[in-house]
């Protein structure tokens, strides 16, 4: 069945006092894209996590926050450089005796000059942190995957009623198409008795009406446009069913039921059918607002 392109997943792991949370976001998108917040210290792994959800989502926009805390961890190491520390130091005692100025060893001031002591992130454990980020990523887009299915099933229901409806609409475009020559017909003939005397009436060629209609039936003629708009009616309809991304098919059969729409709208002029093609577009248009959240 296809998916909606919105959604929301969360995944867990824990080990050994450490927890990796992973939450994501879909959004509509016409392509894939990937926005991943994580921890400086996993930045080595976000081409891992763009991997698996490329591999899992064809269409949409994900925004994923990556949260990781150890507890029987130091976070953070305080690293002191000895050698600048004591260079320091010794410079500054050259300097105070060229200014003949007294100086004071003082540690506090010396530990607050550049690269005399950092702070340092402690390195995870690299082969157990992937492990556990694709646990808790793959709970995740489980759980996205299925938020996703059951927004699609509401989609592909309205979408399927929608294509039923044009396709209803079509049968009556049809009949009332071949009956418009006709009704053309009828309205020359009354045109012509109103206009033309008796006398004329019965000196008028009935051949030139019949070229005039036969003129009017050729341009009308709409038989090639509902055939087409009837296949890919058709085709939609069979589409919304498939286990598979559909969401650019879609969008292209879209494009050309519209397309067809405007020609048959274009080529007609009877009222009845005009306010059909009307119909018809509207409908179509809340087909395409639906198509638009599919995957």
């Amino acid at each position: 069945m296809a998916k909606s392109m919105t959604g929301f997943g969360r995944g867990e792991a824990k080990t050994d006092g450490k927890t990796l949370t992973v939450e994501i976001k879909s959004v509509n998108n016409r392509y894939c894209d990937v926005q991943v917040r994580l921890p400086r210290s996993l930045f080595f792994l976000e081409p891992q996590f763009r991997k698996l959800c490329r591999d899992s989502v064809k269409r949409g926009k994900l925004d994923a926050t990556v949260v990781y805390t150890d507890l029987d961890a130091e976070e953070h190491t305080i690293h002191i450089n000895h050698q600048m520390a004591l260079s320091y130091d010794a410079a500054i005692r050259e300097l105070a005796a060229e200014l003949d100025r007294p100086w004071v060893p003082d540690v506090r001031y010396i530990s607050q000059l550049p690269e005399v002591m950092s702070l340092l992130d402690n390195a995870p454990d690299v082969e157990v942190i992937a492990a556990m980020l694709t646990t808790a990523q793959t709970q995740a887009l489980d759980e996205l995957d299925r938020s996703k299915l059951r927004e699609g099933a509401s989609l592909t229901s309205d979408i399927s009623a929608g294509c039923g409806r044009l396709l209803a609409l079509l049968e009556e475009v049809k009949t009332r198409a071949d009956q418009v020559p006709e009704l053309y017909r009828e309205r020359l003939q009354e045109r012509l008795q109103t206009l033309l005397s008796p006398e004329q009436e019965a000196m008028f060629d009935e051949q030139r009406l019949a070229a005039e209609v036969l003129l009017f039936a050729d341009k009308a003629d709409v038989h090639e446009e509902i055939v087409r708009l009837q296949s890919h009616l058709e085709e939609m309809t069979r589409l919304v069913t498939k286990d598979e991304a559909i969401g650019k098919k879609m969008d292209f059969f879209c494009q050309e039921v519209n397309r067809e729409i405007n020609t048959i709208g274009s080529k007609v002029s009877d009222l009845d059918l005009t306010r059909q093609v009307v119909d018809m577009k509207a409908i179509l248009e809340t087909i395409r607002e639906q198509v638009q959240n599919i995957e």
